[in-house]
């Protein structure tokens, strides 16, 4: 019976001693963080087909017709390309309206890439440099469009590779009048048609003819 008492006296002692230590031990746990949650993506809202734009209140259609059409004129006629420039101002006044208003169109992109290719048809220091300001707007605006950047990346770089003109240089220039030439010598002399033969004039400070004596008045 005594040793029994002994026995658990023992096992009482070194339970109690290990105890502190699992108490230790699980205090030190430190609970796991949760993940951060994700930023929704902002939310794509197209703008309306019957909403309008801009000081012309130009439709969203009406806008992408309006740089293909102004893009096909230029290149028809190089030298006065910057003809289009009044129309393109208000086209792309709407389109930075659009987008005011709507900046998560998925169209606005490809439109933005319509008016640098309008700019790289003006092959004149000011279509120049408009290109290059529509080029960056769709690379600071729409980084995330690879492919259409690209695109306009090559058309930039084309564009860029071609003979700039002065505006309406060729519009204004005289027509050129052909110069007569000299008969070789020897070569039969060329007789003008009746009617076009250009009437003799007196060389200079030669003199004056002698009157016939028929014409002299007694």
């Amino acid at each position: 019976m005594r040793f029994l008492v002994t026995a658990l006296l023992t096992l009482a002692l070194a339970m109690g001693s290990s105890m502190p230590d699992a108490y230790a031990g699980s205090a030190t746990v430190k609970p796991t963080p949760k993940p951060a949650a994700k930023k929704a993506a902002p939310r794509v809202v197209p703008a309306p087909a019957d909403e309008y734009f801009g000081r012309l209140k130009m439709s969203i259609l009406g806008i992408q017709n309006t740089l293909k059409d102004l893009a096909l004129k230029a290149s028809f006629d190089p030298p006065n390309s910057e003809n289009i420039f009044n129309s393109a101002t208000f086209a792309e006044e709407a389109l930075h309206e659009w987008e005011h208003k709507y900046p998560t169109d998925p169209w606005l992109a490809k439109t933005v890439g319509e008016l640098v290719h309008m700019y790289a048809q003006v092959p004149t220091v000011n279509g120049r440099l408009k290109m290059h300001a529509a080029m960056l707007w769709l690379q600071k605006h729409y980084a995330a469009t690879k492919s259409i950047i690209a695109a306009a990346k090559a058309e930039v770089d084309r564009a860029d590779q071609t003979p700039l003109l002065t505006a309406g240089a060729q519009s204004l220039s005289a027509p050129s009048i052909p110069q007569p030439v000299a008969p070789a010598p020897g070569a039969p002399a060329q007789i003008a048609p009746a009617g076009l033969n250009p009437p003799a004039t007196a060389a200079p400070n030669s003199p004056a003819p002698a009157p016939s004596p028929s014409a002299t008045v007694h």
